[in-house]
């Protein structure tokens, strides 16, 4: 409820800064300043450039297309806006639905250091408490943030939910009416809260009395709102059992339907019907083009969703896997995010699956899901899949599944040395190493230890130890090189492609040998971290790269070695 002084405050505020807003953030940020000035005041007061206001406005979901230098423009935004005196205040609702992208970007604004009072509230549903946990605990650990995580039960429960509004409105009035009123149009959304406090304000409705400085609600007689939740309700239990269950279907996939996903869950003259009941009565609106629904507000999913138990509504997420599982087929699984979908499901439903062999196919689903998301690099995603599969495989899961074992550890290793999660990394290389059958099986895991040790700043020790695993891979590689070593390096690269054309190397089998395959990521690996350290490996590493293409096959790493050999036969 930003309204009198502190929106002046802030109004004069932005005013006399504006003039320090580079244009290259205007233009960055054109699409959601309105956006943002209408969250904290009118935002035909707010003028941040000449250029007239877009005619859409750029949703946060956009963010995920966007690049680093949009979060670096945005963190700057933050920046100019945060003020110790008047704190900036960001409320998420529904995080739990939030993307990658979003987080990221709130991460990359707790991080910053440089600016002060800036508080950001989160709103999510402890159903999905699990997949945030882990970034909780690392925004927590940044210098300056605290995380304070407050848990409201009974939430769905209307005593809850009218008790929580009172203690919020409480201050406002002394009127209980004001509670009751809200309670029944917004059932607890904040969004609902903020629509209906600002109708009541310009119908006359809630006003502030100066002299007291309180608010003052008069209700008219006919101010009585519907309880929204009770009418959906009834809507439900109206109809037929198997046309009631699809109802809860829908609510459990999510916020919208798309009409692939209806057609497997049941007949389609039963589905037709739901869907047309819940439009008639607005709970869901239809895209006409697409044919997918939408509800129509986060708290008509709800009012569906929450009419079980806990209990009950992860066995709901458990047969909705289960259904949307048989229905997709395998190939399509890989191509595109219906495994993730799938995957989420089983999270919320795990208590379900009580057989090995269907733990054991779930924790390949999430393999496979990892590889869908490492290429929308969604690497949060990927770790909470991988984390999922090792927790379903259980305390002896080396003894029951070695081989899933191995490939979900070496997989989370990857992962977490994608998200800098160091401490992790160290974690599952020392169990691979502990567990393996044999030295070949710790080669992905040793791999990923040395990327590490250099990422950290560790050169010398990732050298020394990625040339002593190449010897292990049948590759020697020299410490510390002298100049003629380099020299004779490049003139046998020479020998090697005399006479060798472009067709012919395109014409190259692929390599399949998965020992030469592990000395060429090495062999990178070692590359990025050389002209740091001794810029004399360079040729070497083009001429072992080259004759392992050449003798074994090529892959995606041996265009390192020819523009390596071709840079340096250039200068």
């Amino acid at each position: 409820l930003i309204r009198n002084e502190s929106q002046k405050e802030l109004l004069d505020r932005l005013r006399k800064k504006q003039s320090s807003l580079n244009d290259r953030y205007i233009n960055k940020l054109a699409n959601d300043i309105p956006l943002l000035a209408e969250v904290f005041c009118d935002p035909t007061t707010v003028n941040f450039s000449d250029n007239s206001p877009p005619n859409s406005i750029k949703g946060m979901e956009d963010i995920d297309g966007l690049s680093s230098q949009f979060r670096f423009d945005f963190q700057e935004f933050v920046r100019f806006l945060s003020d110790p005196s008047i704190p900036l205040v960001v409320v998420l609702e529904d995080l739990q639905w939030a993307s990658e992208a979003i987080m990221d970007v709130m991460s990359s604004i707790l991080r910053d250091v440089t600016h002060h009072g800036v508080m950001i509230v989160g709103v999510y549903d402890d159903d999905k408490e699990l997949r945030y946990d882990s970034l909780l605990c690392e925004w927590s650990k940044y210098p300056g943030v605290a995380i304070n995580k407050i848990i409201l039960t009974h939430c769905h429960d209307e005593s809850g939910i009218q008790t929580l509004l009172s203690r919020i409105l409480g201050p406002m009035t002394d009127m209980e009416s004001l509670t009751e009123c809200v309670y029944e149009g917004s059932h607890g959304s904040i969004l609902g809260i903020d629509q209906l406090l600002s109708g009541f304000e310009q119908r006359g409705i809630l006003r502030r009395e100066n002299g007291s400085r309180k608010w003052i609600f008069e209700q008219a007689s006919n101010e009585g709102s519907d309880n929204i939740h009770k009418r959906i309700r009834s809507l439900i239990l109206s109809l037929p059992q198997d046309m009631a269950g699809i109802c809860h279907f829908i609510a459990c996939y999510g916020n919208s339907c798309d009409p692939t996903f209806l057609s497997y869950l049941g007949s389609e003259e039963q589905v037709t019907q739901v869907v047309q009941r819940l439009i008639d009565a607005g709970i869901v609106l239809e895209d006409q083009s697409t044919k997918s629904i939408t509800f129509a507000h986060a708290f008509c999913r709800d009012a569906i969703y929450h009419m079980h138990s806990e209990e009950d509504r992860a066995y709901l997420h458990y047969r909705l896997a289960r259904v949307m599982w048989t229905e997709i087929d395998v190939a399509d699984l890989a191509r595109g995010n219906a495994v993730c979908f799938i995957v989420d499901h089983f999270q919320v439903g795990k208590r379900f699956m009580k057989s090995s062999r269907e733990r054991s196919a779930v924790v390949r689903l999430c393999l496979t899901a990892v590889q869908f998301s490492v290429k929308m690099a969604a690497f949060l995603s990927s770790s909470s899949y991988l984390q999922f599969g090792l927790e379903l495989l259980g305390d002896r899961s080396w003894h029951n599944d070695y081989d899933l074992s191995l490939e979900l550890h070496n997989s989370i290793a990857e992962i977490e040395l994608c998200r800098s999660e160091f401490n992790a990394i160290d974690k599952h290389v020392d169990e691979i190493i502990d567990n393996a059958r044999c030295n070949a099986d710790s080669i992905r895991a040793r791999t990923v230890a040395v990327y590490k040790m250099g990422t950290v700043g560790s050169i010398n020790e990732a050298v020394h130890r990625g040339c002593k695993l190449l010897s292990e891979l049948g590759v020697i590689l020299p410490l510390r090189p002298s100049v003629i070593s380099a020299q004779k390096a490049l003139v046998k690269t020479r020998a090697l492609l005399r006479g060798k054309s472009d067709g012919f190397i395109d014409r190259l089998p692929p390599m399949q040998d998965p020992d030469k395959l592990a000395a060429l990521k090495l062999l990178c690996i070692i590359f990025s971290f050389c002209f740091s350290l001794n810029p004399r490996l360079a040729p070497l590493i083009a001429y072992e790269t080259i004759r392992l293409t050449l003798d074994f096959g090529v892959c995606s790493i041996s265009s390192v070695g020819f523009v390596l050999y071709g840079a340096m036969i250039c200068r």
